[in-house]
């Protein structure tokens, strides 16, 4: 996966979007990346003229004082734009389309699930559909790149996948890489009801994985070179450890995948995915397999 050429920050000017912005910010100065950063204003709130001409350009009315100071690299300012819609998470898609964006980067609210994310469900949406990684600030994050960068391996395409783009970041960024496999104990699928649980040597099923993440990761061809990760297997619950080790690190990044466009249920690792961003202490970066080409060509 190349870097990508065009960084989006999309924000409806709020506090808990704005703490994004430093995210996007450094992600386009260490990519050397152009920044677009995208509002959309309510066509009512707009003043009630749907079929008048809307905006494409921010004008100092319209950009917050934040918009308006945004460099992506020393000397080169962002480029600000803002239009009216109905439906900010089409109008943001649409936008990223336009531009080639290869990231997108959000800020949610709050932690009562992805129903409370930035501008109500616009963040799941964009989530769900975008054709290209979504990075997500939660509103309690630190959004500082600083520490480590977690990956979560769950051993699928689309974990190989979110492993390639995170040792990118690692290289990038001059931070550390950590490659997470978390063992569910079997009793915890619920597969067997009220009988016995069979005896597992976890281990050595821990050591296995070990192995086969380590191997994965040697085997990626992909990868840029300088990048020795720390490989861990543990034992318990997706969410919990992943978090657990976010903080223990700490790690300024968590990078998982994404299963497509299923739904939020379909995320890496079950619903794990919804349980890191609601509580996680940095950024999360979202990535698809369906993502590649067009996060690749950007």
């Amino acid at each position: 996966m190349t870097p990508p050429r065009v960084v989006l920050f999309a924000t409806d000017g709020s506090a808990c979007a704005e703490r994004a912005r430093p995210v996007a910010v450094a992600l386009a100065g260490g990519y050397g990346a152009s920044l677009r950063v995208f509002r959309v204003e309510p066509l009512l709130r707009a003043g009630g003229h749907p079929d008048a001409s809307p905006p494409t350009t921010a004008s100092p009315a319209m950009a917050s004082p934040a918009m308006a100071s945004a460099e992506a690299v020393p000397g080169e300012p962002a480029v600000e734009v803002a239009r009216w819609g109905m439906e900010a998470g089409h109008e943001i898609l649409a936008y990223a389309a336009e531009v080639g964006a290869g990231l997108i980067v959000m800020g949610t609210h709050g932690r009562s699930g992805f129903d409370r994310l930035m501008l109500g469900s616009t963040a799941e949406f964009v989530l769900r559909r975008a054709a290209c990684p979504v990075l997500l600030v939660p509103q309690g994050a630190d959004p500082a790149l600083v520490g480590r960068v977690l990956v979560a391996d769950d051993l699928s395409d689309t974990a190989a996948l979110a492993l390639t783009l995170a040792r990118r970041i690692a290289a990038d960024t001059g931070m550390g890489l950590d490659v997470l496999h978390v063992v569910r104990p079997f009793n915890d699928f619920g597969l067997y009801g009220g009988g016995p649980v069979p005896i597992v040597d976890y281990e050595a099923l821990l050591d296995g994985a070990r192995i086969l993440v380590r191997l994965r990761a040697a085997g990626d061809d992909d990868a840029p070179a300088g990048v020795e990760p720390g490989v861990h297997a543990v034992l318990g619950d997706p969410v919990e450890q992943i978090l657990e080790h976010a903080r223990r690190a700490p790690a300024g990044l968590i990078v998982m995948g994404s299963h497509g466009r299923k739904g939020l249920s379909r995320v890496l690792l079950g619903s794990a995915a919804e349980g890191v961003v609601r509580h996680a202490p940095c950024p999360v970066l979202v990535v698809r397999t369906d993502a590649h080409a067009v996060a690749s060509a950007s």
